[in-house]
């Protein structure tokens, strides 16, 4: 009986010994070590965009921020109305015709660093809408069209050589339409963050309820 006691507080402490080496190789995998730092910053606050790995691989935007100021949620045909754009037209562009509705961000950017802004270029194209259970791209079509963002003119790169603040508006086609839907109401209820960087700082911003009536 005393030997099969022994057997048995020896099996355990073998287990427990395994287990704190399992712990340990966790705790201290590379996988681990190489995964993003998640960083979430309230609506409205003025963020720096950090050095780090975007859609177009490494940039070092030091210096240049992003303050989110404005969103809001309209449908796909008021949109094209804005732009003097028709229903037909929209539809020989080659669009996701399950996005009836658009998420605009309003944002504006600044430099403020010490080297020189036109090293590098912001890219919109970068930016992602998240949600619990959803995410969505920047529009770069919508982008694409005349009269969106004037001032890029059909761009979605830029760089800030003359120190003044810059607006941009950051289209997001939601699709409301197929199996994968996701609702304007569960859209709104859900408040979907801005994830202006990956890695190794995977930065997001918070946003606020979008305005769902057209401005005038």
């Amino acid at each position: 009986m005393k030997v099969k006691k022994l057997l048995t507080a020896a099996l355990c402490l073998v287990a427990v010994v395994l287990y704190g080496v399992r712990v340990y190789n966790v705790n201290h995998s590379p996988m681990l070590a190489s995964m993003p730092n998640k960083i979430v910053y309230k609506a409205g606050t003025r963020v720096e965009m950090p050095a780090g790995y975007y859609n177009t691989g490494y940039a070092d935007l030091s210096g240049y921020n992003i303050q989110v100021v404005g969103t809001r949620l309209v449908k796909a045909e008021d949109i094209l109305s804005e732009l003097g754009l028709t229903k037909d037209y929209y539809d020989q562009i080659e669009t996701n015709k399950n996005c009836q509705y658009v998420y605009i961000v309003t944002a504006v950017f600044d430099y403020d660093g010490k080297g020189d802004p036109t090293e590098n270029a912001i890219d919109l194209s970068s930016f992602k809408l998240v949600g619990p259970d959803y995410y969505y791209n920047f529009d770069t079509v919508l982008n694409k069209q005349d009269g969106f963002n004037p001032k890029l003119k059909n761009n979605f790169m830029f760089s800030i050589g003359s120190g003044k603040p810059f607006e941009a508006e950051l289209p997001f086609s939601i699709d409301t339409e197929s199996e994968w839907a996701v609702s304007p109401e569960y859209l709104a209820k859900t408040n979907p963050k801005l994830l202006i960087s990956q890695y190794p700082d995977e930065v997001y911003i918070e946003l606020d309820k979008p305005q769902k009536s057209k401005p005038a």
